[in-house]
């Protein structure tokens, strides 16, 4: 396995250097960077490297830019035919002629605009899908709570009956494992109508199939888990009530383990969630609070949230080891 420890310290640091990291992410940091001369010396690298960007302002465009550009596209085609004038007709007999000059120059202006504001437009979009993710799992919180409040402090559950299996396919599997999504537990709370169904479709997430009241509905129904991007606490085993641990995570972004249904042997120490980009994931605790994290190790006591207790490979049959440890699957 490709050696991946200095991954997300390396974004941990430029993140930290754009402004991106939470308080407690930001705190975690900064203990790390006092521990590790290593990291310390690339943080102050980095520093380095982008303080010239600190410094760097975006000069006026020349006067004369349209001109310039003009007279260069003049000299590259003096000796192609030439359109002088557009006419753009308006509504009834009117209309406005336009020299062929002034369409380049707008469209030479466009052309400045993009190249300024696109990198912008995708930090913003990045953003702007994190909010309306961390928006999806703060509903789903109230929706948990409005359940364990009408059914004595219980978190949804939706009963199997003996041994089951969270993925379709593994080594474990048998006439006596059934194949049971954990999301069945989770819809139920969309089932009764405590949340929109459209909050568990996350904005940045690979699939975004919509799910419908009908796909619920049913006698027996059991959702496709293709209509929800996010995985929760594992309801097979061993688990708290609802106000027995208020900063337990609860459900988060996809979890790396098992996207796309199967096991992926991947290192769930430096691993975070496909949904958004590999750079972090919102995690939902059960005392209705959702924080971002870029490190998979944000559950109770800092243990990992992808992991059931340290076991590295996985058929769909693992449990957590106890009420506390945080276990998230689809």
């Amino acid at each position: 396995m490709m050696d991946t420890r200095h991954a997300p310290d390396d974004d941990w640091l430029l993140d930290d250097q754009l402004g991106l990291l939470s308080d407690d992410d930001r705190q975690r940091l900064h203990e790390r960077l006092r521990d590790d001369p290593e990291l310390a010396a690339r943080h102050r690298r980095l520093q380095r490297v982008l303080e010239p960007l600190d410094a760097w302002t975006t000069p006026p465009p020349p006067a004369d830019l349209v001109e310039r550009i003009l007279d260069d596209i003049a000299d590259r085609h003096e000796n192609a035919p030439v359109v002088r004038e557009v006419f753009l007709p308006y509504g009834g007999s009117g209309g406005r002629r336009l020299a062929m000059h002034d369409l380049l120059a707008v469209a030479a202006v466009i052309a400045f605009f993009f190249a300024i504001l696109f990198p912008s437009m995708s930090v913003v979009r990045q953003r702007s899908h994190r909010a309306a993710c961390a928006s999806n799992l703060a509903t789903v919180g109230r929706g948990v709570s409005a359940y364990a409040l009408a059914n004595r402090d219980a978190l949804p559950y939706q009963p199997v009956g003996g041994r089951s299996s969270f993925l379709p396919a593994g080594g474990a599997r048998s006439a006596h494992v059934v194949y049971a999504p954990n999301s069945r537990s989770l819809m139920l709370i969309a089932r009764l109508r405590l949340v929109p169904v459209r909050v568990f479709i996350c904005p940045s997430g690979k699939r975004r199939v919509p799910l419908k009241y009908t796909d619920l509905d049913a006698p027996g129904a059991a959702p496709d888990v293709q209509l929800c991007n996010y995985d929760s606490l594992n309801m097979a085993g061993a688990t708290p009530s609802y106000s027995a641990a208020a900063r337990l995570p609860y459900m988060s972004d996809a979890n790396p383990l098992f996207a796309d249904q199967k096991f992926n042997a991947v290192n769930p120490v430096v691993t975070n969630s496909p949904n958004h980009g590999k750079r972090g994931q919102n995690i939902l605790l059960l005392d209705g609070t959702v924080r971002w994290s870029i490190d998979p190790n944000s559950g109770h006591r800092n243990d990992n949230i992808w992991q059931a207790g340290n076991i590295t490979r996985y058929t769909g049959t693992e449990v957590q080891e106890s009420a506390d440890d945080t276990f998230l699957v689809p």
